[in-house]
């Protein structure tokens, strides 16, 4: 094996990583060998004979499995500590209520089933905080007749 520590630390410095992320094509030593400046190790790079090794990363697969195994175990209503609000606060309901209702009822605009002064009204129906749900928002519209003939 011959030493190509010089050709490693001059491809480490043009790759911008360390020594021990420098891959060299083992079957191309020779040529590497008689690379001794930077333009030369540059040219080995865009050829392919030199190359930079990803990164290791650790895998969070069982960690990620861990975790859902233990908020399973403590899912029961026996088990939960807090207010009703401490899982899902007020306001992160409200927001998410809020979007689910706005992304519906652009969803009716788009397919023409509600015209765009009944969508204004509904959108700050929505912000004041007067429906409840989707379906809340289908019966106030069949009520009051404001589907798009």
């Amino acid at each position: 094996m011959s030493n190509l520590k010089i050709q490693k630390r001059l491809a480490s410095q043009i790759l911008k990583v360390g020594t021990g992320r420098v891959w060299i094509n083992p079957e191309k030593t020779g040529l590497v060998e008689t690379a001794i400046t930077r333009e030369s190790v540059a040219k080995l790079i865009s050829e392919g004979v030199i190359k930079k090794r990803k990164v290791k990363g650790t895998s969070r697969a069982r960690a990620r499995i861990r975790h859902f195994k233990r908020k399973k175990r403590s899912r029961t209503p026996g088990n939960k500590k807090g207010s009703k609000y401490s899982i899902v606060s007020r306001k992160r309901r409200w927001v998410m209520k809020t979007r689910a209702l706005r992304k519906f009822i652009k969803e009716l605009k788009g397919r023409r089933k509600i015209s765009n002064e009944v969508y204004r009204k509904l959108y700050r129906m929505i912000s004041g905080g007067y429906f409840t749900s989707r379906t809340h928002v289908k019966f106030y519209l069949t009520r009051h007749g404001l589907w798009r003939r």
